[in-house]
């Protein structure tokens, strides 16, 4: 009887340190990936960011690159781009309640967009949508709460990572899942496969860059297995003020 209750307690106290430990590095893992973009409060400070991108079109109808101007606090965004007729569009809309401010045409503002309202802004809406959940990807993984089975160690070619199972709702209010790597010791995201309708996508992460304040985001996202899905941000850059002009007029 005092050998089954040693071994019970033993047994107990076992599974009471395994615990510990996982929920240890549960919290390691989350703040591993603010560290490696430069910290949460910087992260929470950027209200605006500016950015450009080519790659991983939704359609034909919006040309490469294209850019977009976000005030974080409020949802006010602007986008700016080539038509694939060879116009050139300003749409001032609001990611948050997904609607239309003004949209300008060849420097000229359009009274009836009921049209462009139905047929193309759902297009630049699911552009804007999918840029953002790759280039905000260490900050949306980074707000999760992590299960200690959702974490684990791998060795990919030769590097120590750890892998994080994905499944959560992005800044933008979209659902994204898969499995992410990032560097143990930097927190930087390293490889990213992201589950969609059409399958599994794999990235590979790189070109990590101060876009102000010390505030570090990814610019490359390369896919391995379908190259079409590749994107890439040549300009990436935060403000914690801006010309408010800038969501309400050409």
């Amino acid at each position: 009887m005092k050998t089954f209750k040693f071994l019970s307690f033993i047994f107990f106290f076992c599974a009471l340190f395994s615990q510990n430990s996982l929920t240890a590095q549960e919290a390691v893992s989350t703040n591993k990936l603010w560290e490696g973009i430069g910290g949460k409060a910087k992260w929470e400070e950027t209200h605006f960011i500016l950015f450009s991108a080519s790659g991983n079109n939704v359609s034909n109808f919006i040309e490469n690159p294209r850019k977009f101007l976000i005030n974080r606090k409020n949802g006010d965004s602007r986008f700016e781009g080539s038509t694939s007729s060879g116009d050139q569009i300003v749409l001032l809309f609001n990611y948050k309640s997904n609607k239309i401010k003004k949209l300008y045409v060849n420097e000229v503002e359009q009274t009836n967009i009921e049209n462009f309202t139905i047929k193309n802004f759902p297009i630049i809406s699911e552009q804007f949508k999918k840029d953002i959940s790759l280039l905000f990807l260490p900050t949306t993984l980074g707000n999760k709460q992590l299960k200690p089975d959702d974490v684990q160690q791998k060795i990919v070619d030769t590097e120590k990572l750890t892998m994080i199972n994905v499944s959560t709702t992005s800044e933008v209010n979209i659902r994204i899942s898969g499995k992410l790597y990032f560097n143990s010791d930097s927190g930087r995201i390293r490889r990213w496969e992201l589950d969609t309708e059409d399958g599994n996508v794999q990235y590979m992460v790189d070109n990590y860059k101060d876009i102000g304040a010390g505030l570090i985001l990814p610019t490359t996202f390369k896919s391995s297995n379908d190259n079409s899905k590749s994107v890439t941000f040549t300009t990436v850059a935060a403000f914690v003020d801006m010309e408010l002009s800038k969501f309400s007029s050409l």
